[in-house]
């Protein structure tokens, strides 16, 4: 029985959408981070994201969200990015759905 890549035995999305708003006249750019991921995965996340919202929507499978600010989300992409190559199983799985969420995002800006 051939095994299945990380990403087909532990399915993981995240995905960043920016969110403009406007305050006292000036526009300040946010990102509303999601994703869906497992409740081990969920632990590693939530050392390095504050998670503002955690919904179960199965037994073992948790979507969380939060709202980031540009450098922040430039902060938790360049920790994900060298996990992505070094993490495996589920941890792999993880990582790499937060850097292509990252690579959705355009050209980093200052922050």
């Amino acid at each position: 029985m051939a095994a299945g890549s990380s990403r087909e035995k532990w399915p993981t999305e995240f995905r960043v959408v920016k969110v403009p708003a406007t305050f006292l006249g000036e526009e300040l750019p946010f990102y509303f981070l999601s994703g869906v991921l497992n409740r081990n995965q969920y632990k590693q996340v939530q050392q390095i994201i504050n998670v503002l919202s955690v919904h179960e929507i199965e037994a073992d499978k948790l979507m969380i969200s939060t709202l980031l600010d540009r450098k922040r989300l430039n902060e938790i992409c360049a920790v994900f990015e060298p996990r992505s190559r070094g993490w495996r199983g589920q941890y792999y799985s993880l990582a790499n759905a937060i850097v292509d969420a990252c690579k959705d995002v355009p050209a980093r800006e200052s922050g």
